[in-house]
């Protein structure tokens, strides 16, 4: 009983890691363009907009990134690229060099691939956020 409990976890690790494997290998590495944008004006009606932008992100599978525009709030820096690493256990990205004054750790900024699309999602009072999708 104790072997087959045993086989059964380690059958259970394996597949996990394949998943993230798999997220990392099939859906977030390579380029992805900004297509859409939502800026919520306070009571829930906000809905992604289509823009015209240049904005990209690569996902390298090294756990890094890099962005040919900054994300950073302007009250930060204003910088014509950026650059950083990604967590696929916690969906986050952390940017470096980006913090708030007084901050000790880089800005983070939350992530998820649904149905094809990457959005990025940041930490705003009202609901915000980016919708990429991926470039062939």
């Amino acid at each position: 009983m104790k072997n087959t409990i045993a086989l059964l976890l380690l059958s259970a690790t394996f597949i996990s890691c394949a998943k993230t494997e798999t997220l990392a290998e099939n859906n977030l590495i390579g380029q992805w363009l900004l297509t859409e944008t939502l800026a919520d004006p306070g009571d829930g009606s906000g809905t992604y907009q289509p823009v015209d932008s240049e904005r990209k992100i690569t996902f390298l599978t090294n756990g890094t990134f890099e962005m040919n525009q900054d994300p950073c709030p302007t009250i930060v820096r204003q910088q014509d690229s950026a650059k950083g690493t990604y967590n696929l256990n916690d969906s986050t990205l952390t940017v470096t060099g980006c913090r708030f004054e007084g901050a000790t750790e880089d800005h983070q900024i939350n992530f998820s691939v649904n149905e094809g699309h990457l959005f990025l999602l940041y930490p705003c009072i009202e609901p915000c956020g980016e919708k990429y999708k991926k470039l062939e």
